[in-house]
């Protein structure tokens, strides 16, 4: 069935194709898997088309002579291709599948057809109740990657990055600086820098690297080939991550998977266990950033490293959290060895969650 939708729509493209370039967004009907609801997918596609309309700025074509299973296909060339047909300049693919009992699981990815870039595969879950969010950070994700963000300012910093095998992309706090093998040292200001190196066929290499000025840094990665996809796993706050019921670490992480559908679970005391769904595809990056539901209305929740522990007015706590609580005035105890830290936090009358902020002695709002 794909193949003959493939064959009609080429010929399509050699009598519509008049001009590619235009700033405009192809957005087609998504697919769907399993028992999804035909009104669920057609209430996300126009929310995410409003959303993606109103934060890019661009036009958003629907693409209506896209069959849903081409939509719904997570393929580059098959993004790229209908957004050619539509004489779009960016594309998005999308498929959506039942996650568990009453929520889905919407898988998207962005293409270039200018420059033939596409995104990482997007991974986000929700109910028809938080629809309109989703299709927000859905719409926030893709606009971020048809805009990036301003270039990296220069400095006297410079940064030596290189790859065994050559011929990795590299990305600085989010920005395609080159490939390896053939690029000049970055001139960067002093200061803390996201690395990422991509390519295909191996695993996604990150790092968080500090530039001091005056100074060089030498950064080699050595890449791990892989048979099938990756997951990129972002939570917020961070929580113990599981795949296909296997035990990987704790978010942030990116971890290996066999191409096809992944059950994800994000997990942490004080918080509402979430799974998710996720696409993987060969030589790709399914990334899934997730915000966790606090248990109570107010509640204090914290990070710590192993070995130390909290008290709360005297009283030891035995998980990273306490709740629920009243408003009022606490004695916070950190310990890290004989002698604790001591200082007090108040939570406002109005309640609500707070994470500690230990090196500020402060509370740090949590808005889910």
């Amino acid at each position: 069935m794909l193949v003959c939708c493939r064959s009609v729509l080429l010929a399509l493209l050699a009598l519509a194709l008049l001009g590619l370039g235009q700033a405009q967004v192809v957005v087609p009907t998504f697919g769907s898997r399993g028992e999804v609801p035909d009104t669920v997918v057609v209430e996300l596609v126009a929310a995410f088309r409003a959303e993606l309309a109103q934060q890019s700025g661009l036009v958003i074509l629907p693409g209506e002579v896209i069959t849903r299973g081409i939509a719904g296909s997570l393929d580059v060339e098959l993004a790229i291709f209908f957004t050619e047909l539509e004489q779009g300049r960016y594309g998005v693919s999308g498929e959506v599948s039942q996650s568990d009992g009453q929520r889905f699981s919407v898988t998207i990815l962005a293409v270039n057809a200018q420059t033939r870039r596409a995104s990482d595969l997007i991974t986000q879950s929700f109910d028809q109740a938080s629809l309109p969010a989703v299709a927000q950070v859905l719409a926030e994700a893709v606009t971020e990657f048809i805009s990036p963000a301003p270039r990296l300012v220069g400095g006297t910093a410079s940064w030596f990055i290189s790859s065994q095998p050559e011929g990795a992309a590299v990305f600085v706090n989010g920005l395609l600086m080159g490939r390896t093998g053939r690029l000049e040292p970055l001139l960067l200001q002093p200061g803390r820098y996201q690395l990422e190196l991509r390519k295909d066929g191996y695993l996604l290499w990150t790092s968080t690297v500090t530039l001091e000025a005056d100074r060089s840094e030498f950064t080699t990665a050595l890449l791990t080939p892989i048979s099938g996809g990756t997951i990129q796993v972002v939570s917020t706050p961070t929580a113990a991550v599981t795949v296909e019921g296997r035990e990987v670490g704790v978010s942030p992480i990116t971890v290996p998977a066999l191409p096809g559908m992944r059950t994800v679970r994000l997990s942490r005391p004080g918080f509402e266990t979430k799974t998710v769904s996720v696409t993987v595809r060969n030589f790709r990056v399914s990334r899934v950033d997730e915000t966790l539901r606090p248990l109570f209305d107010t509640m204090l929740f914290w990070e710590l490293p192993p070995g130390q522990m909290v008290r709360l007015d005297g009283v030891r706590q035995a998980s990273p959290f306490a709740g629920p609580l009243r408003p009022g005035r606490y004695l916070i105890e950190r310990w890290a060895g004989l002698e604790p830290t001591r200082f007090e936090v108040v939570i406002p009358d109005g309640g609500g969650v707070f994470r500690l902020d230990f090196e500020q002695q402060t509370l740090v709002p949590f808005a889910p």
